[in-house]
C-alpha cells in the first residue's frame, strides 16, 4: 500500500501539472487572439494607408489638372501678345484675328477656373470689350508712345 503522504504529493504534482496544462493551454489562445488581433490591426492600418494615399492621388490629380487648366489659358494669353508683339514690329494697323474656336475655348477655361477661385490677370473678358488691347498698350508708356496699334479682336 503507499503510505498516505506519497498519495498527497503524487495528487498535488498531478493537480499542479494539470493546472499549468489548463494554463498553458489559456495562454496559448490568448496569444493566438492577440496575434488575430494584430493581423486585422495591421490590415485596418494597411487599408486606411492605402484610401490615403488614394485621397492625395486624387488631390494631386485635381491640382495638376487645374493648374493643366490655367497654364493652358496663360499660354494663350501669351500666343495672342506674341501676335500683338509681331503686328507692332511690323508696325501694321491690322486687326487681331482669333479663330472662333480659339475664342470659346479660352472663354470656356477661364469660366472653369473663376468658378474654381482661380483669377487670372489677363482677363479674356476685357480682351474681347475693349475690342483690341489699345487700353493696355497705353498703360505702357514705352509703347504708347512708340506705336499707335489700332488692333481689335475679329471673331468671325
Amino acid at each position: 500500500m503507499i503510505p498516505m503522504f506519497e498519495l498527497y504529493y503524487y495528487l498535488e504534482k498531478e493537480k499542479r501539472r494539470i493546472i499549468d496544462e489548463e494554463e498553458r493551454k489559456r495562454l496559448i489562445r490568448e496569444k493566438i487572439r492577440q496575434e488575430e488581433d494584430i493581423r486585422r490591426l495591421k490590415l485596418t492600418i494597411s487599408i486606411i494607408i492605402l484610401l490615403l494615399t488614394n485621397l492625395r492621388l486624387w488631390q494631386d490629380r485635381e491640382i495638376f489638372n487645374r493648374n493643366k487648366e490655367k497654364l493652358e489659358f496663360e499660354l494663350f494669353i501669351l500666343k495672342v501678345v506674341q501676335k500683338i508683339k509681331e503686328q507692332l514690329l511690323l508696325r501694321k494697323d491690322t486687326e487681331l484675328i482669333l479663330t472662333p474656336r480659339e475664342l470659346e475655348n479660352a472663354k470656356e477655361i477661364q469660366n472653369r477656373l473663376t468658378q474654381e477661385g482661380i483669377y487670372l490677370k489677363n482677363d479674356l473678358t476685357r480682351l474681347e470689350e475693349n475690342k483690341g488691347w489699345n487700353r493696355k498698350l497705353e498703360r505702357d508708356k514705352e509703347l504708347s508712345k512708340t506705336y499707335d496699334t489700332g488692333l481689335s479682336i475679329k471673331t468671325d
